[in-house]
């Protein structure tokens, strides 16, 4: 029986034991700490992650409030928060924040064979900027139009991307060789012609079932020839 009362007396001690180191440990500082105030961090223009690391040292939750498009900020930093930075709050407060989508996306668009203002006025109009510009010697665009552009036609880009454009500034003096105009429609091989500043002599027609109508089938110049610019190629094309 006197063993029994011991065993019993002991093991109140220990949960007295227990429970006053609890109390110190757990529920006392939360209660001191309920109520207690802190100054808000400024987290404008911080990543969300970044963000939320820097509000939970503070006791602080992040909560967001919305998502808006904006040039000015990159997707995912935060715009702008409430309350304000530098306020007092008590702990455990959330912490509001409207977080940036990133600027609109505009699609490139093809200018490659417009004049220069052409292509300007078309990236303009798709609010994209025109970035540098530079000149190249090219045998199969007329001078003054666009031969390339970076970036490429198509592509989606933000509205602070420059479009890069090269523009022509016709053909090199001197020998060039003659392109492979063998299979070409009629009309196409005389745009190559024009634009290689070489002119389309006689035209003559060779009946032929294999190829369309007014396909090249013979040209005086073989291609890869060299060719002096104003030169006179003649053509022979289908007919049925």
């Amino acid at each position: 029986m006197v063993k029994q009362i011991l065993l019993l007396l002991l093991a109140g001690i220990v949960c007295l034991v227990v429970g006053l180191v609890l109390f110190d440990r757990v529920i006392m500082p939360r209660v001191v700490k309920y109520g207690q105030e802190v100054e808000v961090p400024d987290v404008t223009e911080k990543n969300l992650e970044e963000a939320t690391n820097i509000l939970q040292t503070k006791g602080l939750i992040l909560s967001v409030e919305r998502w808006q498009q904006t040039e000015q900020l990159p997707a995912g930093q935060i715009i702008s928060q409430r309350p304000d930075p530098f306020s007092q709050v008590k702990v455990g407060r959330h912490i509001y924040v409207v977080v940036s989508k990133g600027g609109k996306l505009y699609e490139v668009p093809d200018v490659c064979g417009l004049s220069e203002r052409e292509a300007r006025l078309l990236l303009e109009q798709g609010g994209l900027k025109v970035g540098p510009v530079s000149r190249e010697a090219s045998d199969q665009f007329q001078k003054g139009t666009i031969i390339s552009q970076v970036p490429a036609p198509d592509t989606t880009v933000g509205a602070d991307v420059l479009v890069n454009l090269v523009v022509s500034i016709g053909p090199e003096e001197g020998e060039m060789l003659m392109p492979n105009l063998l299979g070409k429609a009629l009309e196409e091989a005389l745009t190559v012609l024009e634009k290689m500043n070489l002119k389309s002599g006689t035209i003559s027609y060779l009946p032929d079932v294999e190829y369309l109508p007014d396909t090249v089938l013979e040209q005086s110049v073989n291609p890869g020839e060299k060719v002096q610019r104003g030169e006179q190629v003649d053509l022979v094309v289908s007919e049925l």
